[in-house]
């Protein structure tokens, strides 16, 4: 009778989901599974298709992470000013016009400008978002954040493992998929989602001087903000090894392409089988949002024990487990967080802030443990990014001090 029990919660729950986020999750699954057929392969193809190296692959990726963190910040700040679906539906049209001249020219002076600038929009349709979702489910909570982060992770899922076959056939044929995503997602939000008719955006409140006070924000508010990033800032570092580092590492003892590839088909499987265990540690064991994301970095910790310690291929599967179970703690927290701080009229900005703190620890993440690799080696790495996870530990379990300490009034309970 278990299992029919959780069948009908399950039910319930998306029930529970108002029909313009159902709709919104639709073409970010669509979206993401386009996107995922393109970043996996980004390195090749730029070493094998267009004749460079991979050093300069990689300059080339870090200046597509530094357009899209600056993205990440200018797209919040637009969707205070004019609202979020006006700044989706602008990054989805560039992405998809850019991505669509890379698939026709394949050249580098084209693909380098390109994808760098590409960037730079994507963040107006993947950081705005989080700001957008409680635009359209207030009440939501957490709710709106880990339904579309559950789905989004699905389609990645399904657009990497898609991806390489269909490159088999065309590299060119890739982009133009992407961009035919993009475009379906922007159909599917113009069609399917239409905006509040009350947003309380900067541009609003700019009409309207005497609400001056709504775009302020508390001192404690600020702590609250400043820890958060930090930790964000901090986990995202640690967590991108798992695309850089941890690959070379598995190379080096033994292990293929292929089962490193595997790794992260089970972290997408993961983040949807692991839901039940989610909902019993919110419930029972970390209620609050500074409990989950004090957590979720301890969980990261326990990850990277474990690849230190790792003897065999299930000890990495076990450590992607873990690493999946922090990560689906920390994921939906952090937005729900920062909406319930943010002042209305500046939702946009401070989860564009958000965002770009991942951003930057997806760029020099890879960096420092690359240096560290090449020259004191994984005996030395992993303790190290052990004690960054710790560091943002920290940080949240300081955000979730401060939070008890200020008054209901000040910081919703839930926090």
């Amino acid at each position: 009778m278990n299992w029919k029990a959780n069948l009908f919660r399950l039910r319930e729950s998306l029930l529970a989901v108002p029909a313009p986020i159902r709709i919104l999750a639709i073409g970010v699954f669509i979206n993401s599974a386009g996107g995922a057929m393109v970043w996996p392969l980004t390195t090749i193809y730029v070493n094998q298709v267009l004749g460079k190296s991979l050093t300069m692959a990689g300059f080339i990726s870090l200046l597509q992470s530094g357009s899209n963190l600056i993205g990440q910040v200018v797209g919040g700040h637009l969707f205070d000013r004019f609202g979020g679906r006006r700044v989706l539906l602008g990054g989805l049209w560039t992405s998809a016009a850019l991505v669509t001249l890379i698939g026709i020219n394949q050249t580098w002076h084209v693909y380098a400008p390109a994808i760098v600038a590409a960037g730079f929009s994507n963040a107006f349709f993947w950081g705005p978002l989080n700001a957008y979702i409680t635009e359209l489910w207030p009440e939501g909570g957490r709710q709106g954040f880990n339904y579309l982060y559950v789905v989004r992770n699905l389609g990645m899922a399904m657009g990497a493992s898609l991806g390489g076959t269909v490159a088999s056939y065309s590299f060119r044929l890739v982009f133009f998929v992407n961009a035919i995503t993009l475009i379906v997602y922007s159909a599917i939000l113009w069609a399917g989602v239409k905006p509040p008719h009350a947003k309380p955006t900067y541009q609003n409140y700019e009409a309207r001087p005497g609400e001056r006070a709504e775009l302020t924000m508390p001192k404690g508010h600020q702590v609250l903000l400043a820890a958060m990033f930090a930790g964000n800032f901090l986990a995202w570092t640690a967590y991108s090894q798992w695309s850089s580092t941890v690959s070379v590492y598995m190379k080096t003892h033994g292990y293929s392409l292929a089962q490193y590839g595997l790794l992260w088909t089970a972290n997408g499987v993961f983040i949807f089988a692991l839901q039940p265990i989610l909902s019993l540690l919110v419930r029972y064991v970390a209620p609050r949002y500074g409990s989950q994301m004090t957590l979720g970095t301890i969980l990261y910790m326990g990850a990277f024990s474990l690849v230190m310690t790792a003897r065999s291929y299930p000890w990495y599967i076990l450590a992607m487990a873990v690493m999946t179970q922090g990560e689906i703690l920390i994921a939906p927290a952090l937005p729900a967080a920062v909406a319930e701080l943010a002042p209305p009229g500046r939702r946009g900005f401070y989860q564009g802030f958000l965002e770009s703190m991942a951003s930057g620890g997806r760029m020099l993440g890879p960096l420092v443990g690359g240096v560290m690799y090449d020259h004191w080696g994984p005996s030395i790495l992993w303790p190290v990014l052990i004690g960054i996870a710790g560091l943002s530990s920290i940080a949240y379990s300081t955000y979730a001090r401060f939070a008890r300490r200020l008054k209901p009034a000040v910081v919703s309970p839930s926090l």
